[in-house]
């Protein structure tokens, strides 16, 4: 099953929406490797573990094995024992944001290769899981600002979003691929169609009606979703976002595991090719030297070749430095030499 994929804008939504009843909890315990896992304890609910397993987000009863390292250890010193006081999604996009009560901010985001953010009362970054991470950060700051909110997209916004764009590109950005698929077969348009004002309409709508749904958690041979697709048969259902992940993440114990190797042979073979360029020009180095240093004899050659006359071969042998001619093809004016 290929389940391995970046959560969409609809799927976080859905994440967030469980989240919510987590708010006005405690971090009772942090533990961050290659993962992270935060103890929560609400004084009404008890306690749960919000787990962050690249490129998820949910919520356990399991309790992962989870040595601090690193990043792991600026998170307890930060955040452990703090209160949630909110926790939000930035918009429509791939950020989770959990406020603290002693003004800091844990910030979540979900694509790309991931990253996991302690920002400050001036949303400075504190500490953050992914150097490369930070998609809105500018200096040393991370912009709390939403570049983009398809939940509440006005239809103008929607029109300029995807005017003069293939209408299933431009839909698989605001709301994922599997949805923007749903929503054409809603809305019977083809998917390489550029749309006119009014397939435009028909389109925002069913986008909207669909955004806005009850939340259906559904999992197919080879995808998962939070809404009802029409388009597609699936085969079980689950109570929850968490749930689903979970069950998904159970089912194929080897899912890291799995994706580490892939990206460990990926660095080998780009070790390998680095190498082999790396010997390649040493190689080409080692022929424009030769071609330096012998650079009157090879002119001799050459224009004796054009002018198609004898060159003895054995004496001018005798002046190369780095290489001897072993023949010359006069019909076709091609030399072959052999490097000493």
């Amino acid at each position: 099953m290929k389940f391995f994929k970046e959560l969409s804008s609809i799927e976080l939504r859905e994440c967030v929406n469980e989240l919510q009843e987590w708010v006005g909890s405690y971090i009772d315990k942090i533990s961050f490797d290659s993962e992270l896992a935060i103890r929560l304890h609400h004084p009404d609910k008890g306690k749960i573990i919000l787990r962050y397993v690249y490129p998820y987000l949910f919520l356990t009863k399991k309790v992962p094995k989870i040595k601090n390292k690193g990043f792991g250890l600026q998170l307890k010193k930060y955040i452990e024992h703090q209160k949630v006081l909110n926790i939000y999604q930035l918009g429509s996009e791939r950020v989770v944001v959990f406020e603290l009560l002693n003004n800091l901010k844990l910030v979540f985001e979900l694509f790309f290769h991931g990253n996991v953010m302690i920002l400050n009362q001036d949303n400075e970054i504190v500490g953050m899981s992914n150097s490369k991470g930070g998609k809105k950060k500018q200096s040393k700051k991370f912009e709390l600002i939403p570049d983009v909110n398809v939940f509440e997209m006005e239809f103008d916004e929607f029109k300029e979003s995807v005017k003069d764009k293939e209408i299933v590109k431009a839909l698989a950005r605001l709301v994922g691929n599997i949805y923007a698929e749903e929503i054409l077969w809603r809305a019977k348009i083809k998917k390489s169609d550029v749309l006119d004002e009014s397939e435009m309409r028909i389109v925002y709508d069913k986008m909207m009606e669909l955004v806005n749904e009850p939340a259906r958690f559904v999992v197919g041979n080879d995808f998962f979703a939070v809404r009802e697709l029409k388009s597609l048969k699936w085969n079980k259902t689950f109570n929850s976002f968490s749930e689903m992940i979970e069950a998904i993440l159970d089912k194929d114990s080897h899912f890291v595991d799995n994706k580490i190797e892939k990206i460990k042979k990926a660095i080998e073979i780009q070790k390998e090719d680095i190498k082999k360029h790396k010997e390649k020009i040493k190689e080409l180095e080692r022929v424009i030297e030769m071609i330096y240093n012998n650079y009157n004899e090879l002119q001799t050659l050459l224009e004796g070749l054009q002018k198609n006359e004898n060159v003895d071969v054995e004496k001018l042998n005798q002046f190369l430095k780095s290489f001897k001619i072993v023949s010359i093809d006069r019909k076709n004016k091609q030399v072959t030499i052999k490097f000493l």
